[in-house]
């Protein structure tokens, strides 16, 4: 005999995973790449004001810092490093931005207990559904921009 609810259950809680890691793999994207470019755009204007300071007026320094400019300038590491840290800082902020529809999904989807399971999965899709009329909808909330009077 197979048991729809359980099934239904575990299908709701996946979904919900599904789509929390989705949106979490896109803002975790685009954060990746506004901290590369910010990185890469400190470290060159940082670079830059160097070069254009001496403490001495000596020409084994300023060809010093020049080399460490140029050096800066084809440097892809630094980018590499932020653009990794930029996906795992915006991927951890959309999962705790969205933990409780996670935690819901989680339980839907691996509770042993049937009425924690059914449970989940019952608040999960009345979020799902109220993010859908709010979001998708764009009802439930209000809109500043253009007001009804």
């Amino acid at each position: 005999m197979v048991n729809v609810g359980k099934y239904a259950a575990k299908g709701l809680g996946a979904l919900v995973l599904f789509v929390q890691a989705k949106d979490a793999h896109h803002y975790g994207k685009m954060r990746a790449a506004v901290k590369a470019e910010t990185g890469d755009a400190n470290a060159l204007a940082s670079a830059y004001i160097n070069t254009q300071m001496l403490n001495v007026p000596s020409s084994s320094a300023m060809a010093m810092k020049d080399f460490m400019f140029k050096k800066t300038l084809n440097d892809n590491m630094g980018h590499f490093v932020n653009s990794v840290k930029g996906y795992f800082g915006g991927f951890a902020t959309m999962l705790t931005y969205n933990v409780l529809p996670l935690g819901l999904g989680l339980s839907a989807l691996l509770a042993k207990n049937k009425y924690i399971r059914g449970g989940s999965a019952i608040i999960a899709a009345a979020f799902m559904g109220l993010n859908f009329f709010k979001e998708g909808l764009g009802k439930g909330h209000s809109n500043d921009i253009n007001p009804k009077y």
